[in-house]
């Protein structure tokens, strides 16, 4: 068997042949990985993009609502007057005398009942040296009477003594240091009209009418 030799033509065709493939191959690759990397520049620049718009518009919103919220400056002028707290209420203790009317004072040991209405509470005090050291609530009605288990309720009562209850209506204030009466009417400790003494007259004498003697 004969085998013919390739001329030159055909060795020619083959190499060109060869390299049209190569050069036909390469640039796909080339533009793909150019075009790869500069998909990926281009959404790389977006991101960043829009991560500083997002940013300026946080920023100008933040900067908005400050400026919103802040309150106006007050005036000097315009300044809120200062609210000058009230006295509370605290216990306070004080003493009263207690006397007859010709101005002899009571013997020690006779019983004086406080009634405190607000609690509904009653505390007796005994005279000692003609007076009562009373412990009061301040700013709140209490009633001073005799009290009922002492024998001078039956011979005395007190001078304008209420006539049904037989009390008077007493209170003292947060910064008192004596008795005053309480009006019933208007709920208020008339501090013009003070209870230093309380007095006592018999029941039998109606001669005189009924007086609290205040100094």
């Amino acid at each position: 068997m004969v085998t013919k030799k390739k001329g030159p033509k055909a060795k020619l065709s083959g190499i060109m042949l060869t390299a049209i493939l190569i050069l036909t191959m390469m640039p796909w690759h080339v533009m793909a990985e150019e075009a790869s990397h500069a998909e990926g520049t281009a959404a790389t620049n977006a991101v960043t993009n829009e991560s500083e718009a997002v940013s300026k518009e946080t920023v100008n919103a933040t900067t908005e609502a400050n400026t919103q919220e802040k309150p106006a400056a007050t005036p000097a002028s315009e300044k809120p007057a200062a609210i000058t707290p009230k006295a509370s209420k605290k216990v306070v203790t004080t003493t009263v005398k207690v006397s007859y009317k010709d101005g002899t004072p009571v013997e020690d040991g006779v019983v004086f009942t406080l009634d405190d209405p607000v609690n509904n509470d009653q505390k007796d005090y005994e005279v000692k040296n003609g007076k009562l050291e009373l412990q009061l609530m301040s700013d709140r009605e209490y009633r001073l009477g005799l009290s009922w288990d002492d024998e001078k309720m039956d011979t005395h009562k007190i001078v304008e003594a209420d006539a049904n209850l037989g009390t008077i209506p007493v209170g003292i204030t947060a910064e008192g240091k004596n008795l005053v009466w309480y009006d019933r009417q208007s709920k208020k400790l008339l501090e013009n009209k003070p209870v230093t003494t309380v007095t006592l007259k018999e029941i039998e004498d109606d001669a005189t009418p009924s007086e609290t003697k205040a100094s």
